[in-house]
């Protein structure tokens, strides 16, 4: 009951923030009124010959993201990272929705091994960088994932992380701004391209359509 109460609290920002961070994992069950249908093509001013992505599908491609150009992106990784190496233990993304909430994917909180959720203490989010250089190591306090999260079909696939304190002052961090999810928006997907092996943040241009049923 208590991690339904902390979704119910703040699910405006949830869900604002929800359609930026895991745009490529949407998934709603055939007329469910309460998921919108979501599509997503490329940017304007894409070449003709790019495919239209669904909400099916992954986007791929995208270049590196510049220093400070998504301040509200995050790193989760697992706490046991050696540091200059925190790439080799990087787990998932994440936007920072306030001081010291992070909005993450339920699946990234999730052991495969056995479905349960993994402890606070298995986890930091590296915050203010791009490259894990410069940035800021905080510890996680507490992990909330969806309570109706279902792996099979990755629906609700979203989780809360609450930080042990607030980034250091100096590092370039920032709450993501939230959109009007019944607008049209013309969105960046930001993470770590699939294409290649670099550890640089990525992003790539989307559009995201939301049309009620």
């Amino acid at each position: 009951m208590r991690a339904t109460a902390i979704f119910v609290k703040i699910s405006p920002l949830i869900m604002a923030a929800f359609a930026i961070l895991v745009m490529s994992s949407m998934h709603g069950e055939a007329g469910d009124p309460a998921a919108p249908e979501i599509t997503m093509s490329a940017a304007p001013g894409a070449a003709d010959d790019e495919p239209v992505l669904t909400r099916h599908q992954k986007v791929f491609g995208g270049h590196d993201a510049p220093p400070g150009a998504f301040p509200f992106q995050v790193a989760l990784i697992f706490s046991d990272a050696i540091k200059g190496q925190e790439i080799n233990r990087l787990r998932c993304g994440g936007s920072l929705i306030s001081d010291t909430w992070v909005l993450t994917a339920a699946h990234c909180v999730t052991d495969e091994n056995n479905g349960q959720i993994f402890a606070p203490t298995d986890f930091h989010v590296y915050a203010g960088s791009v490259n894990f250089t410069n940035g800021d190591r905080i510890p996680v306090k507490s992990v909330y994932r969806h309570p109706l999260y279902n792996a099979d079909f990755t629906d609700n696939d979203v989780a809360l992380l609450k930080l042990e304190r607030v980034p250091k002052k100096g590092v370039k961090v920032s709450k993501i701004n939230l959109i009007d999810a019944t607008r049209a928006s013309t969105l960046e997907a930001v993470g770590r391209e699939l294409t290649r092996p670099a550890p640089n943040l990525c992003t790539t241009p989307v559009k995201a359509t939301a049309a009620a049923r």
